[in-house]
Parts: structure tokens; C-alpha cells; sequence
């Protein structure tokens, strides 16, 4: 919880908010599901409506928030509400008047149903999701979109190991059938050691790089060290390996890679081989100035373009990470109320074990809230930089997102949405018990 969330909870002020959906129908829309954002949490807090078509979210902080609404037949809408604290508001809910279009239709990939695909749709061009829906045994789906316009359709399976889309342009009216066929290949390989030997249970990731489907897909090898990968046609990378702070498998492979695989429709690219060796491993311990531990304080890395979580400290500061790669590797670390002043880079040899102490010092919590067109924004992509010009950690949460907490210094501060940005140059003195930064996309 942030600063406010917590000062009103504690005074017994924090509001509520409870409703009616209606359906596109008009009628109330029993099992809706709706997400609260706004509320400062990392994950929106979500209810359903009953069988009357009522909700109630209780302890909602007070301000501008915004409720999403998904429908029983996957239309989603949005809803801007303004809570005073400890007040009680009522709304209801519906979705804009429009030309409302059904969409039906079967779903295959490579000619055949699957069990548990899952289908979105999006306006093409833009982020959030208009509609979605399950498909069932058949491939049989049925979801409602806004209205006509250009669409953009993507399947997946249940398990997020294929990805499909293409695009839709929906005319005026009632209802439009259309059948989504995917094409797939197989991309099928083996992870072994140096030696020849067969890995089992490592989990190999594969990512699209074609510029046109941006997906990924996983799964763990078999006894024989085997993976396979249903795959949409296109540019593919395959991996495995890589940092791991798991104590169930402590092996720490180094990451290897097969880069540039290109696949076309109906092929098994096949003897896709991934070799695993033994990679190094660090402990960091965290320590605040005086020199106490820093317990469930996060390590970060950059190896660019993006910072990424490396792992927590447990209760003595110490976090200890297997299977990197051999160089030079950028860390910095936060805590409550506490940051590095600076990324420190630390080299790692080849199956090498190193140790480090890393200093967190006095930093203070900082809130992002982003709106756009006055109301809370999603789907950011932000990039924080120091005085010197580094790059430092900044990571989207929904549309309000904690940075930091960072130390004294200045800052610069771009957020993009889809086409629209902002930029914001700040400072902090390190005497604020928090900062709340407010930007307006353009």
C-alpha cells in the first residue's frame, strides 16, 4: 500500500463503491468481472457480479479511479468514478451506446480444435482489449465487439505455448462470421551438457522476432532431454539457461541461445540443440550504512536494454544467483525507504563463484500516475535516467507504479503509451517522506 492508502485505512476513512451491470441488452449482466485500477496496487483488485448484477468493492481509496468491466460475452468497457474519503458511492454501468457486431465463428490451428484456446480482440492500433473470450472443445467462439472498425485478433492456447493474430476489418453489422485458421510449424530440440549428456526438467523459452507478432512460449524438457514448440510461421529464438535464484534446482546453467530460426507453415525445423554449461554464481549481500542487513530488498541487473529482477534478499541480506554468464554485469538494489546511489558493475568468470557487498542509503518512495485524456493510463514503457545520463530501474505496475525508491539527486523521467509520451524532469532532496509525480501523456 502507499502512504495514502495506509493513513486512510488506519483512520477508518477508506470508501466503498458498489453497483449494477447492464448488459448490452440493457438488462442486468450476472458474472461480469470488474478490476478496480488506480487504487495504487500493483495488481487491480477484481469482483464479479451476482446473479442481480451487483458488485461491491470495499476499502477504496479516495480520488480519481477507474473501473473496468468485462461482460459475460467478453465486451469489455471502462468506467472513470471519483471517491471522497469514507464516502459511499453507487453507479451504474453500461457500455457506450453503439452498433454493437457479434462475432462468431471456429478457431483451428494447423486445420485442428484445441481444448482451451483463449481469444482476444483489440481496435487495431491501440492496447487495451475491447473484448475476449474462451473457445470451446470445437473451437466454437462467440464474443461482442464494439462496433465496426479495424480489429486486431489474437489466439492463444491455454497453456500461453502458441500465439496466433491477424487482423479483421468488421463491417456494419449484426453479426459476422469468421473463421480463424492458424498456420504452425514445430520447432523440436535437445538440451545436453558439454558432454552429451541429456538435461531433464530445464525450462526452454522461445521468443518471435519477426517485427509483426511479438510472442513467447515455454516449457521443460523430458527425460531424454527433449523440447517441442508449436510454433506461429516466422523469425524465432529458443533459449535456455540463464540467472536463478531457485533452491530446487541450484544447477545455474549459463543461458544459451539459437538465434535467426525461421520457420514456414507445415515444417518441423527439427535437431534445434541447445548445449548447457556451468555458469557462475554471486552472492550479494545487502547491507544499509551502518551496516545492518537489508532483508526482502531486491537485486536488480542490466545487461541492456532493461533492468530485471534478479532476486530478494533473505533474512541476513544475502541473495545468491546461479547461472550467469561469464563479464561485466550491472547491479543495484532497493529496499524499503533505501537504493544504491549508483549501478556498481561487477565482473564474473566462467563457473566462477564471487561475492559482493552492495551499501543501500537513504531513498525516498516515489508514485507515478499517469493519465491520459484525464483518465488513468495503462500499458506504460518508462525509462528513468540519473544526472550522469545511466540508466536506472523503473518498472510499469498498472497505471499507478511506485519508482524506487530512489536517492537524493535529479532525474529525467519518459513514459510512452502506444504514440503518446511525456517527459519529467524532477529532483529529490531526501528529506520528502514521498513523491508523487503526475504526468499527462501528449
Amino acid at each position: 500500500q502507499n502512504i495514502r492508502d495506509t493513513f486512510e485505512s488506519q483512520l477508518g476513512i477508506s470508501g466503498k463503491i458498489e453497483g449494477l451491470v447492464l448488459g448490452i441488452d440493457g438488462q442486468p449482466s450476472p458474472k461480469a468481472y470488474l478490476w478496480l485500477e488506480g487504487t495504487g496496487q500493483g495488481f487491480p483488485p477484481g469482483a464479479e457480479t451476482g446473479p442481480k448484477g451487483n458488485f461491491l468493492f470495499l476499502g477504496v481509496p479516495s480520488g480519481d479511479l477507474r473501473l473496468e468491466v468485462q461482460l459475460a460475452d467478453g465486451l469489455r468497457f471502462v468506467s472513470d468514478v471519483h471517491v471522497d474519503p469514507g464516502t459511499s458511492i453507487r453507479v451504474e454501468l453500461s457500455p457506450p451506446a453503439t452498433r454493437f457486431v457479434t462475432l462468431r465463428g471456429r478457431a483451428t490451428i494447423a486445420g485442428k480444435s484445441r481444448p482451451g484456446l483463449h481469444l482476444s480482440a483489440t481496435v487495431l492500433g491501440e492496447r487495451e482489449l475491447c473484448s475476449d473470450g474462451q473457445c470451446d472443445s470445437s473451437g466454437s467462439f462467440r464474443i461482442v465487439l464494439p462496433g465496426p472498425g479495424a480489429y486486431r485478433l489474437e489466439l492463444e492456447d491455454f497453456d500461453g505455448t502458441f500465439s496466433w493474430s491477424e487482423d479483421l476489418v468488421v463491417p456494419p453489422v449484426e453479426e459476422l462470421q469468421h473463421d480463424i485458421e492458424a498456420l504452425a510449424a514445430t520447432i523440436r530440440g535437445r538440451v545436453t551438457t558439454r558432454d552429451g549428456v541429456p538435461l531433464r526438467n530445464i525450462r526452454v523459452q522461445a521468443e518471435s522476432g519477426d517485427g509483426s507478432m511479438d510472442y513467447s512460449c515455454s516449457g521443460d524438457t523430458d527425460e531424454r532431454g527433449l523440447y517441442e514448440f508449436l510454433v506461429a510461421p516466422g523469425r524465432w529464438s529458443v533459449f535456455a539457461g540463464g540467472p536463478s535464484t531457485s533452491s530446487d534446482d541450484p544447477r545455474g546453467f549459463a543461458p544459451a541461445r539459437r538465434e535467426d530460426l525461421i520457420v514456414r507453415a507445415g515444417e518441423i525445423l527439427a535437431e534445434v540443440d541447445l548445449v548447457l554449461t556451468a555458469g557462475a554464481s554471486l552472492t550479494v549481500r545487502l547491507v544499509q550504512a551502518d551496516g545492518s542487513p537489508v532483508a526482502e530488498g531486491t537485486l536488480l541487473g542490466f545487461d541492456g536494454p532493461e533492468w530485471y529482477d534478479l532476486g530478494y534478499s533473505s533474512s541476513d541480506g544475502s541473495v545468491s544467483v546461479h547461472g550467469l554468464a561469464a563479464g561485466t554485469l550491472r547491479l543495484e538494489a532497493t529496499g524499503e525507504r533505501c537504493a544504491t546511489r549508483a549501478a556498481v558493475a561487477v565482473t564474473v568468470g566462467e563457473a566462477a563463484m564471487s561475492e559482493l557487498t552492495l551499501t543501500l542509503h537513504p531513498a525516498v518512495p516515489v508514485e507515478l500516475r499517469v493519465r491520459l485524456a484525464g483518465a488513468p493510463a495503462g500499458g506504460l514503457e518508462l525509462a528513468l535516467t540519473d544526472e550522469s545520463g545511466a540508466a536506472r530501474p523503473a518498472f510499469a505496475w498498472g497505471d499507478v507504479t511506485d519508482l524506487g525508491p530512489l536517492p537524493a539527486g535529479r532525474y529525467v523521467l519518459r513514459v510512452r503509451s502506444g504514440t503518446h509520451h511525456a517527459e519529467r524532469a524532477f529532483e529529490i532532496l531526501g528529506d520528502e517522506s514521498e513523491l508523487v509525480l503526475e504526468l499527462d501523456l501528449e
